[in-house]
């Protein structure tokens, strides 16, 4: 063997850019029988960061090589047993050590000993005595060649691991599509802008009743299935969505199928390609059979309609009911006030009724003394003294009466009638409360008023006297079951410039928690049959709510009792059927 040629001073300092290979330092197995010649190619990579595995024979590099695959082999050719061609033959026929580049080192010179270390796999060969200069640089070289070639071979997995992935989800989202489209029962088409082209799949056809490829797959051939009606708005449609005016095509209308019915579809679309300038380029959509959801929308309309006309007829003869509801209400709450307006009237009735006897009778003994000739001065005197206190009696019980019937005029006129009129709340009240007195008789319950004097309301007096009245009758049929004497408070204030407030309270057995929410339902009493209809609270709030223009509420309380609170307006809404004040 040729000894090498002995590393330059300049270049021996360690390169540590050419020693690496990817993160780590290269590693190079070095096979040569001399041990002079293994000893200067090992100094020469190792000063230059290179990791060295020397091996002196073809066998130990052998082993060494499948122990640990290296980045590069220097291989000399001529050894004993196992020569570098042999050596390297074996290298290339194992998958695992194939891609191991292998540069020869040898003195051997011959052009026929060149070609044939490439032809059992070298990637170079270097002539001894080699310069170490050479060496270096051709090692440098190949170890970049094979680091770029590792790196594409990492990139080629990679992006054929990416590629897989993608065909693989392209598969499945395809697959999924055909499904979900054999599932939907959907006709697929798809246009070619550019080239005017259209697909129409089987389904599109055969939901019109025809065979696939029955009519010519074109733009025209499908403007030509379209009813008269709809083909404008459906061309129309088509051309803003192509412009950009509008994300997606969504169009129901009637198309002419095979037996020449006219069949309703709904077609969707969307251009799924475009210019840079914006030219719709590719649009693509399917088209479902809706002629049952059509048929059933109709035939709800039909129902509709026809439920439409049942309700406004149900409901005219609901608001004839509420109407008569509250009518039976006003007379009963009318026959109240007459009962207790009767009940007053016959005391100064009763009592002018026989003074007018007493006077009778003194006027016929007066008659028969004058008649007689025997009337003294003490008679005709006791006689004028009779007749000056009954004429002052019948005057007071007469005025009485005059009076009651005064106010029982107003509360009849407002209880039978719609009259708004300007009014004190505290005298209407207390009218009310006086009127609802032998209601009270059997027991000793009272009622205590806190309201302001000259509290004016522009509103409607009858619909609050009943709703005065019905509560007092709630308090009376179900607050105060079992008492004695029971207290009732009317409390009113001003809440501010428009409104004002009134609590009715009392100090009965109050409002069960689980009934509370529907005090004011229609028919909704827990004394049915014992004097409970079910209707006063109900016409109570519809009266405040609509006649009277406010708010009333069951308010929470501590204690025995109910309470509810009114918030009425100072001026009552305008009523269309309201009569004016006389």
């Amino acid at each position: 063997m040729t000894a090498m040629t002995p590393l330059p001073t300049h270049l021996r300092a360690p390169d540590s850019t050419t020693a690496q290979l990817g993160e780590t330092a290269a590693e190079i197995v070095v096979v040569d029988d001399t041990p002079a010649n293994l000893k200067l190619l090992a100094s020469l990579l190792s000063e230059q960061g290179y990791r060295i595995r020397p091996a002196s024979s073809g066998a130990l590099a052998l082993r060494s090589v499948h122990a640990k695959t290296p980045d590069l082999i220097l291989l000399d050719v001529r050894m004993p047993e196992l020569d570098g061609y042999a050596f390297c033959r074996q290298l290339k026929a194992d998958p695992h050590t194939c891609a191991i580049p292998v540069i020869f080192i040898s003195a051997l010179n011959e052009s026929a000993d060149k070609v044939q270390s490439f032809s059992v796999g070298g990637v170079d060969f270097i002539t001894k005595p080699f310069e170490p200069a050479e060496v270096l640089a051709r090692v440098k070289t190949h170890l970049e060649l094979r680091r770029l070639q590792q790196e594409l071979e990492r990139r080629v997995e990679a992006r054929t691991a990416d590629l897989a992935q993608t065909h693989h989800a392209l598969q499945v989202s395809e697959e999924r599509l055909r499904r979900v489209i054999e599932a939907t029962s959907d006709g697929v088409w798809d246009w070619n802008l550019r080239s005017g082209e259209m697909f129409f799949s089987d389904h599109w056809y055969t939901m019109l009743g025809y065979a696939p490829g029955d009519l010519e797959a074109s733009h025209a051939a499908w403007r030509d299935l379209l009813h008269p009606d709809d083909a404008a708005p459906a061309e129309a449609a088509i051309r803003a969505h192509l412009d950009g005016q509008s994300p997606e095509l969504n169009l129901e209308l009637r198309m002419r199928a095979r037996n020449g019915d006219w069949q309703w579809v709904h077609n969707r679309g969307k251009v799924i390609e475009r210019t840079a300038a914006g030219e719709a380029l590719r649009m693509v959509g399917t088209q479902a059979d809706i002629a049952a959801r059509k048929q059933a929308e109709e035939q709800l309309e039909r129902y509709r309609t026809g439920l439409e006309e049942r309700v406004a007829a149900r409901t005219a003869e609901l608001d004839k009911a509420r109407e008569q509801l509250l009518q039976s209400e006003k007379l009963a709450a009318l026959g109240h006030l007459v009962a207790g307006m009767a009940h007053e009237l016959n005391t100064p009735l009763g009592n002018a009724r026989t003074m007018a006897g007493a006077l009778d009778e003194h006027l016929r003994q007066f008659a028969a003394a004058v008649s007689a000739g025997t009337l003294r001065q003490s008679q005709l005197d006791a006689f004028l003294s009779r007749c000056r206190e009954a004429v002052d009696l019948l005057e007071r019980n007469t005025a009485r009466a005059a009076n009651l019937i005064a106010q029982f005029k107003e509360i009849a006129v407002d209880q039978s009638s719609l009259r708004r009129r300007r009014f004190d709340l505290r005298r209407t009240i207390e009218q009310i409360v006086f009127a609802l007195q032998p209601q009270f008789e059997r027991a000793a319950h009272r009622v205590e008023l806190e309201i302001p004097d000259e509290l004016m309301l522009d509103s409607y007096p009858g619909p609050l006297e009943q709703v005065i009245a019905n509560l007092v009758g709630n308090s009376l049929t179900h607050g105060f079951v079992g008492m004695a004497s029971g207290l009732i408070g009317i409390r009113a204030a001003p809440l501010d410039a428009t409104q004002i407030e009134i609590e009715y309270s009392d100090n009965g057995a109050g409002v069960p928690e689980a009934i509370r929410h529907r005090i004011f339902e229609p028919f909704f009493t827990t004394r049915l049959g014992s004097g409970g209809s079910g209707l006063g609270l109900y016409v109570t709030h519809t009266l405040v709510t609509g006649t009277l223009g406010g708010t009333i509420r069951l308010v929470d309380r501590r204690g025995p009792g109910a309470s509810f609170r009114l918030t009425l307006p100072l001026s009552a809404p305008e009523r269309p059927n309201a009569e004016p004040a006389a």
